[in-house]
């Protein structure tokens, strides 16, 4: 089945959040359970792409279980994923940049960000708040 608007198929998946990236009114992220991607809207079409998983980093547990992606933020140049194994996934340009360990054991089921901030926090099954800032591209952690 093709989206009304589409030249591709629609994607089976199942979408937990969606994002306007910043200043982009017609391309939205979404995230979901094993599903990360944009569509983007250009002279009547929609187009999907999914992003990938492939990079350096050791993402054989994820392979093999899945991993639900909850929630999704953009700040900067990055979109910032909240994944079911405690996990923060970073993309760049389509591609997993960064994992980062938020929420050690639990998932990490929201993220929240100010317009136009370079702070965040995410929310975990552990009952836990953490403040993040983006400096030069790194994600510091503040927690209490």
């Amino acid at each position: 089945q093709k989206h009304p608007s589409s030249d591709q198929p629609a994607p089976k998946v199942t979408l937990l959040d969606l994002c306007f990236p910043n200043n982009e009114e017609f391309t939205v992220l979404g995230c979901g359970q094993n599903f990360m991607g944009e569509w983007r809207y250009n002279n009547g079409i929609l187009k999907h792409k999914r992003y990938a998983l492939d990079n350096n980093q050791d993402l054989s547990d994820i392979r093999a279980n899945g991993i639900i992606f909850y929630s999704i933020i953009f700040i900067g140049d990055m979109a910032i994923t909240s994944g079911s194994d405690g996990y923060l996934y970073v993309w760049k340009e389509g591609t997993l940049a960064k994992r980062q360990n938020a929420h050690p054991g639990h998932a990490v089921l929201s993220l929240y960000t100010a317009p136009n901030s370079k702070i965040f926090a995410s929310g975990g099954t552990n009952g836990r708040v953490v403040i993040w800032k983006i400096w030069s591209s790194l994600i510091i952690q503040h927690q209490g």
